[in-house]
């Protein structure tokens, strides 16, 4: 918590946060890009995959709607069930804009 409040205090992140949601942004896309440039492969993968499971678990109910984020996540691994996870999240994705055109139409 106090990285947070540091990076907060020097106008790295930005804190986003409401009521019962903790969110942080970063303030400007070079903080972003250079510090996930800097991790090391391994820790990045870890890193992907454990965001891939906390948000495949709170999107749970509609996967649907965050079928493109899920599939960002899950693609950046190298074990076989993630990436089969990637793929069904790409393609439940791809069918998405079809299925608002469809009921737009109606």
């Amino acid at each position: 918590m106090k990285a947070l409040q540091e990076a907060v205090h020097l106008a790295i992140l930005e804190d986003r946060s409401q009521v019962g949601v903790i969110r942080y942004r970063f303030t400007h896309a070079f903080f972003r890009q250079t510090l996930y440039e800097e991790l090391i492969t391994p820790r990045r993968l870890q890193l992907h995959q454990q965001v891939a499971r906390m948000l495949e678990s709170q999107y749970a109910s509609r996967p649907e709607e965050h079928a493109s984020e899920l599939a960002e996540h899950f693609s950046q691994s190298t074990d076989r069930a993630y990436l089969e996870k990637a793929v069904t999240y790409s393609e439940m994705a791809a069918r998405r804009p079809q299925m608002s055109m469809l009921m737009a139409r109606r």
